[in-house]
């Protein structure tokens, strides 16, 4: 405040693109200042400031103009500032206290859902603390549909209250309690107030939760940029990684600033679904445009990239836009969010990148269907049962709406524990193989964290692959009299006459004796006091039998301690998945899986796509 007969009032006004602002005024009571008035001082960005000495008066009238003939006067209203520090946001002409060069100067985005079908929306407000626009408000432009938007400043007002009309007499005002909102991104329809909202027009889908929630949007940690480099052009020299872009088109509008946060959240929450897959840590090398300020904000920005497509809609059309853009390095793998309608879908492109190496992801924007098609682009197939051809339902490849977890086996197209592992991705007669953990956008696997499946087993304990059909099985070994070799190829050369898959599987022929089977002749580390999962894939080749799954535990001298036993389990000719779970006792070292069929006749199994899960948080989903 002021001296002792006089009162001071500070005046802070906000106008873009003015290179000078001016204030025209009277104090209450008082005469007008010549015009153009008293020059203002730049404060802070967009701001300009000035102190004026009102001498008795207790308020003043004024309006603004940037002293080359353009003047703001609210509307031909002029404002009414009464006493104490006031700030003018000259694009919605309302007045609110405080300094917003000494504090943040907090924003409100609403959207409006106009039920009434009005064809003209108004937003009347009053930030908290402040006074009310003149009636009928600022006007709202059209989003999508009936859905209408506003961006306005607040200053450093931590909110306000909002009413709706037509400017011509129709009004929303809550029932007459008018709409009381904080800050930040807001949706205003049927009478309900949603907060921390995104734009409804976003074609924003429903995250997947199996096989467990996921987190929270501020627990999902931001992955970051592995490399800053022009999106277009990227430098030759420039590490392999992925650009994410947004795509827009004239005809559904540019929604690039809302767009840009969403975005960036489904990647670094794909990012988080390939980490969390497994016990390994392994992250997307992401491309960015500059170097964030450290708010997520600008990290969306810098990650994302805006591209204007103008050949039409189809993912081909996308594409082709992107190419002729020069959106297509060999260097670069292409997320693009289409917000329009289009086709989601992606190419394989395991080794290099360019030109139609992208994924376009389109009508559900959420990590199920995003990285549903960053695994194909990768090189991940479907879930398949390859012998059969039939779908494998729990697993992103297949079930993204409802699962974020990639391969659930550790079998079919995903395994950064061996990266030079393959596996078939497609049903036979296909000779594609994958593993998309050793990609070159994706860091190299470092051992051991926590995930959803942490398997202890390698890739030939899971499914036999590495030996030809009809020879003797490597990582294997016959308990009592039990004949052992890979299952003898049938109508394929190469190709066992059965298995879930790959190409091959297991056969076990038991003894008549004696209680016989197998066991992997390799005992995996296991601690003492953890719990562990062993599931497997059976079949009976010849006839209905009987058979027990077995966990054995040795100390460190090799002596066996305890064994876990299932309960007995009745074989047919479909392939089913068995578990059993078991807690390693005191004094454990390593542990030996087997299946075990007591004395009976003899019969021969099929084995397939095995696993040891060692249970850090959750086992590993059953199926």
């Amino acid at each position: 405040m002021g001296g002792r007969n006089s009162a001071r009032h500070d005046i802070s006004i906000v106008h873009s693109g003015w290179t000078s602002a001016y204030i025209h005024y009277t104090p209450t009571g008082g005469s007008w200042t010549t015009a153009p008035g008293v020059a203002m001082t730049a404060a802070c960005t967009g701001w300009y400031v000035t102190t004026l000495d009102l001498g008795a008066a207790t308020g003043l009238q004024a309006v603004f103009n940037n002293g080359s003939g353009t003047w703001d006067n609210n509307n031909s209203a002029d404002y009414l500032i009464s006493s104490g520090t006031s700030n003018v946001v000259s694009s919605t002409h309302a007045i609110t206290s405080g300094n917003p060069c000494s504090a943040t100067s907090n924003s409100l985005t609403v959207f409006y859902y106009n039920a009434s079908t009005w064809s003209n929306v108004y937003m009347h407000y009053a930030p908290t603390g402040g006074s009310w626009t003149t009636a009928p408000g600022v006007a709202m432009t059209v989003e999508c549909g009936n859905w209408h938007k506003k961006v306005i400043t607040l200053g450093p007002a931590t909110g306000a209250q909002l009413t709706f009309n037509n400017g011509s007499g129709a009004w929303d005002s809550n029932g007459g309690s008018n709409y009381q909102v904080g800050t930040g991104y807001i949706k205003v329809a049927s009478g309900t107030v949603t907060a921390n909202a995104v734009n409804p027009c976003l074609p924003i889908g429903t995250e997947p939760t199996l096989p467990y929630a996921q987190p929270a949007d501020s627990a999902v940690p931001k992955r970051g940029c592995a490399t800053i480099d022009d999106p277009a052009a990227p430098a030759s020299t420039s590490i392999n990684a992925v650009q994410v872009i947004y795509g827009y088109n004239a005809a559904w509008g540019n929604h690039y600033d809302d767009a840009a946060a969403v975005i960036a959240k489904i990647m670094d929450r794909v990012d988080w679904a390939i980490d969390e897959s497994s016990d390994y840590e392994q992250h997307i090398n992401f491309s960015c445009r500059h170097t964030d300020d450290g708010t997520y904000a600008d990290y969306a920005k810098a990650l994302v990239a805006p591209v204007l497509i103008t050949s039409g809609t189809s993912s081909g059309q996308v594409r082709a836009d992107l190419a002729a853009a020069g959106y297509s390095d060999t260097n670069r793998w292409y997320v693009v969010f289409a917000d329009f309608d289009s086709q989601s879908d992606s190419y394989l492109c395991p080794t290099t990148g360019g030109y139609n190496c992208s994924s376009v992801v389109t009508d559900s924007w959420d990590t199920g269907v995003a990285g549903h098609e960053f695994g194909h682009l990768l090189g991940a197939g479907h879930a398949w049962m390859t012998e059969t051809g039939h779908q494998y339902n729990p697993d992103i490849m297949l079930d993204w709406g409802n699962y974020w977890l990639y391969d659930t086996r550790n079998a079919s197209y995903y395994d950064p524990s061996e990266t030079a592992a393959r596996f078939y991705i497609d049903p036979y007669s296909s000779t594609t193989k994958a593993n998309i953990a050793a990609h070159p956008v994706l860091t190299t696997p470092v051992c051991c964290d926590v995930g959803a499946n942490n398997d202890l087993l390698t890739a030939q304990e899971r499914t036999t692959e590495a030996d030809a059909p009809g020879a003797s099985p490597t990582g294997y070994s016959a308990v009592g009299g039990a004949t052992l070799t890979v299952t003898p190829a049938g109508s394929y050369a190469g190709v066992s006459a059965s298995y879930f898959d790959g190409r091959r599987s297991l056969q076990v022929t038991t003894a008549a004796s004696a209680a016989s089977g197998y066991v992997i002749t390799r005992q995996p580390v296991a601690v003492a006091g953890t719990t562990y999962k062993q599931f497997v894939r059976l079949r009976s080749a010849t006839t209905t039998a009987t058979v027990a799954l077995r966990m054995q535990w040795f100390d460190s001298s090799g002596t066996l301690l305890s064994t876990t036993t299932s309960n007995s389990i009745t074989l047919t000719s479909n392939w089913l998945e068995w578990r059993l779970t078991g807690t390693a006792p005191t004094g454990t070292a390593t542990v030996q899986l087997g299946v075990i069929a007591p004395a009976q006749t003899s019969f021969t199994m099929n084995v397939d796509t095995q696993q040891l899960n060692r249970c850090d948080t959750v086992c590993r989903i059953e199926t």
